[in-house]
C-alpha cells in the first residue's frame, strides 16, 4: 500500500499485531514499519546485485517526514554510485575497537620488534593527566626532544615550566641521565 506520508497520518496508525509497512507515494522505497512493540521508524528498501536490502533510516517522531525524505533521496543516490548503505552499517559495527587494535599490535608486531620497558617504569598516562612516563630516576620523560643534552628547566612540559620537571631534578642534583647520544630512539 502506498500512500501520502503526513505525521498526522502517521501518528494516528494504530500498533499493529505484526510487523506493518506503510511506502511512501513520492519516493519510491521509502517507507514507515510499526512492529507490534510499537517502534515506528522510515527504512528504505533497495536492491545490491539482485538482493533485495532494507535500511532503517531513523525513527519517527524523531526524524520528519521531510528529513526522511531528503535522507532517502541522498541514500538512494549513493547506491546508485555502488554503495550499500546497509553493508557499510554492518561493517562500521564490525570493525575492531581502539582497545583491540592496540592488542593486536601488541601482540604482532612490539613483541618482536620493540625493547622491553625498563622494571620499575609505568606509562603515567591518565584521561586526566597529562602523559609522562615515570621510572626510575635517570629516565627523561618522552617528550624531551635530547636524548643526550641535559634538560632545562621549563623546556619541555607544563611539569618542567612549574619547575617541578623529575629529570631536571635529578640532573640539577649531579646525577647523570644516563643516556647515550648515540643510540637510536
Amino acid at each position: 500500500m502506498t500512500t501520502h506520508l503526513t505525521a498526522k497520518f502517521l501518528n494516528a496508525i494504530p500498533v499493529p499485531a505484526t510487523t506493518r509497512f506503510v511506502w511512501d507515494d513520492q519516493i519510491s522505497g521509502l517507507g514507515f514499519r510499526i512492529t507490534p512493540n510499537a517502534a515506528r521508524a522510515f527504512v528504505l528498501d533497495y536492491y545490491v546485485n539482485g538482493n533485495r536490502r532494507r535500511h532503517t533510516i531513523g525513527r519517527f517522531p524523531d526524524l520528519s517526514v521531510e528529513a526522511a525524505r531528503q535522507k532517502a533521496i541522498r541514500l538512494k543516490g549513493r547506491i546508485a554510485e555502488g554503495h550499500d548503505p546497509q553493508a557499510e552499517r554492518t561493517n562500521t559495527r564490525h570493525a575492531p575497537t581502539m582497545q583491540q587494535l592496540a592488542e593486536d599490535y601488541l601482540e604482532s608486531h612490539a613483541k618482536l620488534h620493540k625493547r622491553p620497558r625498563p622494571s620499575g617504569m609505568t606509562s603515567g598516562c591518565s584521561e586526566t593527566s597529562s602523559c609522562q612516563v615515570q621510572g626510575p630516576p635517570g629516565l627523561l620523560h618522552h617528550n624531551s626532544r635530547y636524548r643526550a643534552a641535559p634538560p632545562e628547566a621549563g623546556s619541555h612540559t607544563p611539569s618542567c615550566q612549574s619547575g617541578s620537571c623529575p629529570a631536571v631534578a635529578h640532573v640539577q642534583q649531579g646525577h647523570s641521565l644516563g643516556l647515550d647520544a648515540s643510540q637510536p630512539r
